[in-house]
Parts: C-alpha cells; structure tokens; sequence
C-alpha cells in the first residue's frame, strides 16, 4: 500500500510571534484572514498615470485605490480583475506588482543630478528596474544587474517591454561589482535574495520552512552584497536595502552586521518619518541586540499597510569603505558587437523617420545622449555614457532597438513604436472601438480600414485614447497585425 504524504502544516505567524505584542500580533491575524489585494504600477514614460487610471476606473470598472507612497502605484480592491490577461499589461503601460515591492525605490531622494548613475544590484526580473527607470525620467544610466545567467532573458525581457533607453543588463557577481566601480553610482538599489517570509497568505512564497543554517548563508551573502552596493556608491549617494522577508537575521541583523564591518560609511535614514509611514524596525530580535539605528528602518509587517511583509531601509554614504579595489572584467573582442551607425545612415534613418512619421530623431537623442549603434540588421539607441564611463563593460543587452533593416525599408520596431509613438504625427492608424477585441487577438485588419499608405510600409497603431497598441504592415489586404504571437490575447 503507498503512503500518501500530506503536506507539512507549517503555523503562518511561528516564530514571529514573540516580536509582536499582543495587539500587533491581533493585527497580523486579521490581516492573514485575506491576501494583499493586486497592485499595478502605471509607466509614466508611456502614459499618464492618472489619466489611465481613471480611465480604466469609468470605462473598465476597475476599483482602483492610490498607493499611498507611490503616485503611479494603485491597488485594484474589488474581485475578478485579472490585468494580466489585457494587451495594456503585455506592452509596458503597467507593471503588475505588490504595493510593498513599490517602497524601495519611492525611498530614494531626487537630487541635483539630472543625470544620474543608478544601479540594481540584483535585479531579475525587473520590477524595481522599470521603477527606477520611471523614478528617474530614463536619463542618465541604469545598470540592472543579476549575478544568475538563468534570470537574464526575462529581466531583459522585462526592460525592453517598458521602453526603458538609457539602461544596460549586466551577468556579473554583485558581490564583487563594488570592488570594480568603487564611489561610481549615485544611487544603488539592492532588493536582496531572501527567505521570502513575507507571511503572505496565498500562493507558496514563504511555506517552506527554512532552516536556521540557511539563514546563516543568507545574511551572509546578504551582508556581501550591501557592503559592495555601499562601495559601489558615491559618497553622499544613497542606497536602499530591501528584502520581501521579515526574517530580522536578514533585515535589521544585515544592517547592524554592516554597521559594525564598515564603521562610518554609512549611515541610516529615518525615512518612514519623511515618508509618513510608522513602521519601526527592531533593535533586538531573539535575545541578539542591534544598533539603535536599526529603529530607523522600516518593517511593513502586513497588518501595516495591507501589503505583503516587507523589509526596507534608506542609507546614505557617508564615507569611503578602505578595501582593494580591483579593476572590472573587460569586454573580450568579438564578432557581431554593436558598432556605431555611419553618420550618412544616421541621417538617412533621420529623414526617414521625419518623412514616415513626421518625428525627429535628433531632439531626443540628444535630449537622452543617445547615440545610435547597429547590430547585424537593427539599430539600437544606446546610453552615450557606456563609451565613456563604462568602456569595456560587459553588457548582456543596452539601449533600446529603435528598428530593423528589411527589403522594404527601415521597420520601427514594437518597443520603440510603444515608448515614444505618442510623438509621432503621420504613419498612425487609429483602430476603431469594435475593431480593438479583434486587434489584441493578433487579428488582422480588414482592407476598407487600410490607410492610403505605400504597400509594405510599416505603420504604429494606436486606440482611441491614444495609446499605441501596435505596428501593422500596410498590404492590399488591410493591414497585418505584426504584433509577436505570445503578447496577443487568447480567446
């Protein structure tokens, strides 16, 4: 007879109890009753996030509710929404996302800077990264970074679908790139690998008992990687720390580790109080003090703001960290690199855009030092600052894919179209209210709603509220629907 394993019933609150008194531990009852609502965060550098909100409010019955430490951020409170299934989601216009995963990068503080060094230390999938690159209007550079091959395809993935520019993906050990670009960045996030005891109710994050030694060999890398993020900054930058644990060994038991690794580098914000938000961190958790700083961290546990658990903290540097500084892996040579486009294509790819779109080029990449390289038959827009202060580093991916090179001419690719199509004047198609269900299936239009266009041109599609939602290919058939088969909606 086989034995049927049962699942191991594991208590939700545990040993978190005795960090909580009897009112806060009354709280946390209450709100593992139900799980943290859905949160979306609208793409600012693709719409207005207010407009979009409400318009998805009156027209779409989306019960939407403001983050209240996120101006793009919104909760959707009612039942049955699923924002995933719609083709706004698929192309960058929000990013769906817990309220709590919208904290870190809402602690930075905007400075004089207006185009700054940013990096995410460890990225994948990107969430934060999109955030960063919106929190920061795509200028400057963002590094997004994750030391695991495996996450590279979706982060990148994930970039390219917001219409993030000024941004590069790196596979590097994040525990060394503070050694590498020492006092480089002004602004590091490091959103760290954790435990993931968020106490969230649904789903199987946080289920799986975790062993005291594999907390042990958390912290410990956890502490690896904040003190390279801190070597990494700037003196008088910032960095915040973030973890979706409460685990204390990994969140104030971290900061109070690094505090004493590297006395007068750094030092703890109290940014709840500028943020408005009342979530003390711990100063002893399990008979082992902490720093008195530590308070100055911020603990969402879920009864807080009715969100997943999540830990984070602001710093800012305040000092050098003494350590050997070793110079970052170059680039190798080979085949295929992006080379610069010759200036008589860059101005022929200008023309055209002017005379397919009545959109110039030249504005805005210049206004983002911008410069454009070609890899085999695509242009990309790439981040003049990698030339510069980043020779030979090694990227997986950078920039933005502006088009591709066919037979019938330059194509304007999906991401470009979706990013800054809003600016185009001419080569725009507004697709009908019924026709739209159909479009978002990957359908094609039919020929009595083809423009007078030349045969084979390319053409950015866009709704009726103005949104690009596409590209079509102009033929005597209507125009085909070159939208990629795995963004389109199933039936």
């Amino acid at each position: 007879m086989t034995k049927v394993k049962r699942p191991v019933s594991i208590d939700p609150i545990g040993r978190y109890r005795e960090l909580l008194s009897g009112d806060e531990l009354a709280a946390l009852k209450v709100s593992l009753l139900n799980p943290p609502p859905t949160a979306i965060r609208f793409n600012p550098l693709k719409t207005d996030a207010q407009c979009m909100a409400l318009e998805f409010q009156e027209k779409q019955g989306w019960p939407l509710q403001p983050v209240p430490f996120c101006a793009d951020g919104f909760t959707l409170t009612g039942p049955g929404i699923f924002p995933g299934r719609t083709l706004e989601s698929r192309l960058g216009y929000f990013y769906i996302q817990d309220a709590a995963s919208m904290l870190p990068v809402e602690l930075f503080e905007p400075g004089e800077n207006s185009f700054p060094l940013i990096l995410d230390l460890t990225a994948a999938p990107g969430g934060k990264s999109t955030h960063l690159a919106s929190r920061f209007e795509d200028k400057g550079l963002l590094i997004a970074n994750d030391g695991t091959a495996s996450r590279i395809p979706a982060l990148t993935s994930t970039l390219k679908t917001w219409g993030a520019v000024n941004c590069c993906v790196t596979n590097l050990p994040g525990e060394k790139i503070g050694t590498w670009f020492p006092e480089t960045f002004d602004y590091v996030l490091l959103d760290a690998p954790c435990s993931m005891e968020n106490l969230h109710p649904g789903g199987d994050r946080g289920k799986r008992e975790i062993k005291p030694s594999e907390r042990v060999r958390l912290a410990q890398r956890q502490t690896q990687l904040l003190v390279s993020a801190i070597q990494a900054c700037k003196i008088g930058g910032q960095i915040v720390y973030s973890t979706c644990t409460l685990a204390p060994e990994e969140d104030e038991g971290v900061l109070d580790a690094v505090l004493r690794q590297i006395p007068g580098s750094m030092e703890i914000s109290a940014s709840g109080e500028r943020m408005g938000i009342s979530a003390p961190g711990l100063t002893s958790a399990y008979d082992v003090p902490f720093s008195k700083e530590t308070a100055k961290s911020l603990r969402l546990w879920p009864f807080r703001l009715g969100t997943s658990g999540f830990f984070s903290a602001h710093l800012r540097k305040t000092g050098p960290v003494n350590d050997h500084f070793s110079s970052h892996p170059i680039l190798p040579h080979r085949r295929g690199k992006l080379i610069p486009l010759p200036p008589s294509e860059a101005d022929h790819l200008r023309t055209e855009f002017l005379t397919k779109f009545g959109f110039d080029l030249k504005p805005l990449l210049d206004d983002h030092k911008l410069e454009l390289m070609q890899f085999h038959q695509s242009v990309y827009a790439v981040p003049q600052i990698l030339k510069t202060k980043f020779i030979g580093l090694p990227f997986v991916s950078s920039g933005l894919r502006v088009g591709d090179y066919s037979v019938a001419g330059f194509e304007v690719s999906l991401e470009w179209a979706t990013r800054f199509g809003h600016r185009f004047n001419e080569g725009v198609f507004i697709v009908p209210f019924e026709l739209y269900p159909r479009w978002a299936k990957g359908e094609d239009l039919p020929p009595e709603f083809s423009p007078l266009l030349e045969k084979g041109s390319v053409v950015a599609i866009k709704d009726e509220n103005s949104r690009i939602i596409g590209t079509g290919r102009i033929s005597n058939r209507g125009i085909k629907n070159l939208l990629p088969r795995h963004l389109v909606l199933k039936s």
